[in-house]
C-alpha cells in the first residue's frame, strides 16, 4: 500500500511538472495580451483575434478589466503581474488536478 501510494504521488508530481510548460505559454500568451490593452488596442479587435479560444477570450476580458495606465513603469508593472498571475493559477489548476489523480489512483 505505501509503495503504491509513493508511485501514485511521484506520477502525478511528473504529469503536472511536464504540464507547467502549458503554464508558460499562457503566461505569455497573458503578457502580450495585457500588453495590447496597455497599449489601448482595441478589443473587439483583439477579440476577433484570439478567436474561439475560450481561454484567449477570458484573459482579453480579465485583461481589459484593468485600468489603462499611463506612466510606462506602472503599465510594465501590471504586464508582468497579470503574466504571473496568470502562471500562478494555472500551476495552481494542473496541481489540484494532479491531487484528484493521486487520490484516484490512491483507492483503485
Amino acid at each position: 500500500m505505501k509503495k503504491l501510494l509513493i508511485a501514485t504521488i511521484a506520477l502525478s508530481f511528473n504529469v503536472t511538472a511536464a504540464d507547467y510548460s502549458v503554464c508558460k505559454e499562457l503566461s505569455v500568451m497573458a503578457g502580450t495580451i495585457m500588453d495590447l490593452r496597455q497599449s489601448n488596442s482595441s478589443m473587439p479587435k483583439l477579440m476577433e483575434t484570439v478567436g474561439d479560444s475560450e481561454i484567449a477570450q477570458s484573459l482579453v476580458i480579465d485583461a481589459y478589466s484593468v485600468p489603462l495606465y499611463s506612466l510606462k513603469s506602472n503599465k510594465e508593472k501590471k504586464i508582468k503581474e497579470f503574466a504571473n498571475d496568470t502562471y500562478v493559477a494555472c500551476v495552481k489548476q494542473l496541481r489540484r488536478l494532479g491531487l484528484k489523480k493521486t487520490l484516484y489512483l490512491a483507492k483503485s
